[in-house]
């Protein structure tokens, strides 16, 4: 069980959901670490409060056509643009890997979190890298279009304007 210490009942709620396409289609594989980073979704947060809590969900779906196994990775970050990759972690990150016979993958991540300091206006992004040894400069991982979400609901405190 998950228990949040003196979380005042709230009195409004904002939710942030739309018609988000997916940033890329495709990501090269890279063989090793440190893996390339990119912006999946991005949304705008507005006017974030230290006390406002966060609830999100997200999920994607990649399709393997590359003949080889892969990693897929992802998480959520707090970041100051819709293009950018470093901000602070809201969802840290997970991945698995995709076999040529398994073929499709879906990520999904979901948590709720009480911000502990002001923050402003600022983006919520989905972070993705792909990854495999066996990887050659042609192999790249499809990334499904319209086949997932991000979708972000602010919970503000009562006390705050």
């Amino acid at each position: 069980m998950f228990i949040i210490d003196n979380l005042q009942p709230i009195h409004d709620s904002i939710f942030y959901s739309q018609d988000i396409i997916e940033k890329v289609e495709y990501i090269p594989l890279d063989t090793w670490v440190p893996y390339r980073e990119y912006v999946l979704y991005s949304t705008k947060v507005e006017n974030l409060q230290e006390n406002d809590l966060l609830s999100i969900t997200t999920e994607f779906e990649v399709t393997n056509n590359t003949g080889i196994n892969l990693m897929i990775a992802s998480s959520v970050k707090l970041c100051d643009s819709a293009t950018s990759v470093k901000g602070n972690i809201l969802i840290s990150a997970n991945g698995f890997n995709v076999s040529p016979s398994m073929h499709h993958g879906v990520m999904t991540h979901a948590r709720q979190i009480k911000l502990n300091k002001d923050y402003g206006d600022k983006y919520v992004n989905v972070i993705i890298v792909a990854a495999s040894t066996d990887a050659k400069p042609i192999h790249r991982l499809k990334i499904e279009k319209e086949y997932g979400h991000l979708d972000i609901m602010v919970f503000k405190n009562k006390n705050q304007d």
